[in-house]
């Protein structure tokens, strides 16, 4: 084993074979280089955020269709069968005002508890929801527009199945009860 001397540092470093065939190192010289950067503290949160999204590969899957399905209006009215991203906040703005508070379906007579998250005392037991409103707003349209299987819906908003079977369930019985006084349809011929 040849050890190497760096004069300028008094570095040593043990080599256990040389690929140049030689073992002369009299010739280098170091010097300390110091890089400098344009980034600024922001800048470095918000690299760490986007590290802590790739290590969530649901929460960035969800956030890429989410954002997909919402670019532009010709993106929105092919996802969700609304002609406009206005109107997509405008119906989802309705919706949000008239009931803050949802009860999921989980089986006949789920919903019947009455006062359900009214307390702020007693919020929702459980762990945190992944979706916001809007996603499972979104998740209904897309479902409902698109004709998706279950499994293809909680693989783009990574839930389970299960999730969204409950939460297309509530969203169509909600959307009924505040869109039925709205709708006027054609009586029989």
């Amino acid at each position: 084993m040849n050890i190497i001397s760096y004069p300028s540092t008094d570095t040593y470093v043990e080599v256990e074979h040389c690929y140049t065939g030689t073992h002369r190192v009299d010739d280098v010289q170091t010097r300390e280089i110091g890089i400098q950067t344009s980034m600024t503290s922001a800048d470095i949160d918000r690299l760490e955020k986007k590290g802590k999204r790739l290590d969530n590969p649901d929460q960035l899957m969800r956030e890429l269709f989410v954002t997909k399905v919402t670019k532009n209006d010709k993106s929105v009215q092919k996802y969700t069968g609304l002609p406009s991203k206005q109107s997509l906040g405008g119906l989802f703005g309705i919706l949000d005002k008239a009931s803050p508070v949802l009860k999921y379906w989980s089986g006949q007579g789920s919903a019947a508890k009455p006062n359900y998250q009214s307390d702020s005392l007693h919020p929702k037991s459980g762990p945190k929801r992944k979706l916001t409103r809007f996603h499972e707003f979104l998740l209904t349209l897309v479902r409902l527009r698109l004709a998706l299987s279950t499994f293809v819906i909680a693989d783009l908003f990574g839930v389970s199945s299960s999730r969204v079977s409950q939460v297309f369930a509530t969203w169509i019985n909600f959307m009924y009860i505040i869109f039925t006084p709205l709708l006027k349809w054609l009586q029989g011929m």
